[in-house]
């Protein structure tokens, strides 16, 4: 699916290039599974559910090939003293010839971005700490019960960073709570229900695009102490997992993810990001135009239709954009488009103002809500549910709600000694860098097995 470029374009005027291809997304109605009369269905490689599914894969299958089959544990090889998952990967399609690494995990994705490599290197260390934990505290049990139990709390533990850390500097707070999203007591939640579906939203999806605007093009390495080391091209590291154990670059990275800015929300995009996301792999690329055309591809609705689905004041004329959207947000809308109701979500969400203490407007705070209250509710075996067998007791959900993401990072973070305890935010008065140690541990033995007790001894 092309993508046209403009002979005038800024970029590339004078070069031969003037398209760029778009990957369509797999539809079930391509595949020829439902009829063309109902609206498109994408395809997912991933499971629908807050579940770890980087760290365990989609299947049973890729999870088993992931298990160690001793001690709870998933597969790991040790380098520089910590846990890393086996290097034989293969799809690390910017390594250089010196550099082999490539992770081999239950989950296709993990070598994908840079984030997701952090985040999957930091999960599955954190299970094989807590599977060696439980272990030692209830030595009658099996491999299977050590590994089900640990990956249950690991995905308990990410369920309560995600709502509860992230997504109140992504969505305003109060928001959240008014809408039920968020729950500040102490006792379970308890909203599952049966006829919800669990699924994530196209919407939802493509709407998560959106964050590009906040990806600084030079990721800067810093040492424990806060010196910039060095910078490195940001899409470079994408399919790049060779260049993390070579001369502290991971080290210098995860400093990095607490102590660097995000790119500024002015609604620009960086360049590097905007016309090199995806590195040397593509000669020419604009990450916002294939934003704008994933959407036509999936035939969502416009800016208009969106904020009416959300009970907010649609645009009936441009004037009406004024009142929501930057001057020069608005301007550019209107010159670009003949109607407000041509106007595309994707443009509307980009341009919105921020609301309240977060960073995203009202529109695309509405659909992020939406598919959180569906991913709890619809999940039965949610962390927050009490009627299941495996759920979590009051005691258990308090040690959950201790875990930040600060926390995952002090003790599975690569060289990380201090850090603040919102690590989204950047340091300062009221979220000053702390050491590690003044963090609260989770204590395991809420999870202690009296049946045990004749193995303890011994």
């Amino acid at each position: 699916m092309p993508i046209r470029i403009p002979d005038d374009d800024v970029h590339l005027r004078r070069s031969n290039v003037r398209c760029m291809n778009l990957t369509r997304q797999i539809t079930y109605q391509r595949l020829g599974c439902v009829p063309d009369t109902i609206p498109p269905a994408r395809m997912s490689l991933t499971t629908p559910m807050i579940d770890l599914s980087i760290v365990y894969g989609a299947e049973e299958a890729t999870m088993n090939s992931g298990r160690e089959r001793w001690g709870g544990r998933l597969i790991a090889e040790k380098l520089k003293g910590k846990d890393w998952p086996r290097g034989d990967g293969t799809i690390c399609l910017q390594n250089n010839l010196n550099e082999t690494r490539c992770h081999n995990s239950p989950s296709m994705f993990v070598n994908s971005l840079l984030s997701t490599n952090l985040f999957n290197l930091w999960f599955m260390r954190q299970h094989n700490y807590m599977a060696e934990k439980l272990a030692k505290l209830n030595p009658c049990w099996d491999d299977d019960k050590l590994f089900a139990v640990t990956r249950d709390i690991n995905i308990a533990i990410w369920q309560h960073i995600m709502y509860y850390d992230l997504m109140p500097n992504v969505v305003d707070y109060n928001f959240l709570v008014k809408n039920g999203v968020l729950f500040p007591g102490h006792g379970h939640v308890d909203d599952y229900d049966p006829s919800l579906e669990p699924r994530v939203s196209i919407e939802y999806t493509d709407f998560s695009r959106w964050f590009h605007i906040l990806q600084e093009g030079r990721l800067n390495l810093y040492d424990n102490n806060g010196k910039l080391l060095r910078t490195l091209p940001t899409v470079e590291m994408t399919l790049h997992t060779g260049a993390l154990p070579n001369n502290n670059t991971l080290e210098g990275i995860t400093q990095g993810t607490f102590r660097q800015p995000c790119a500024s929300t002015n609604k620009v995009t960086d360049p590097e990001m905007g016309e090199r996301a995806v590195g040397r792999l593509q000669t020419a690329f604009d990450v916002v135009a294939v934003d704008i055309m994933k959407a036509r591809d999936n035939g969502l609705p416009s800016y208009n239709r969106y904020r009416e689905l959300c009970k907010l004041p649609v645009a009936h004329d441009f004037e009406d954009f004024y009142k929501w959207l930057p001057k020069d947000q608005a301007e550019a809308i209107q010159m670009l488009y003949e109607d407000v109701d041509d106007v595309e979500v994707m443009a509307g969400l980009l341009a919105e103002r921020p609301m309240g203490a977060g960073v995203v407007g009202p529109t695309h705070a509405c659909i992020i809500a939406d598919q959180m209250l569906r991913w709890r509710r619809a999940d039965r075996f949610w962390y927050e549910h009490s009627a299941h067998p495996a759920a979590l007791t009051p005691e258990q959900l308090q040690e959950i709600r201790k875990m930040t993401i600060a926390k995952v990072m002090c003790d599975h973070g690569d060289s990380v000694v201090a850090i603040q305890p919102n690590p989204y935010q950047l340091p300062r008065p009221g979220n000053e860098i702390i050491p590690c140690s003044d963090y609260p541990e989770m204590n395991m033995a809420a999870w202690l097995d009296h049946s045990c007790a004749h193995k303890r001894g011994k």
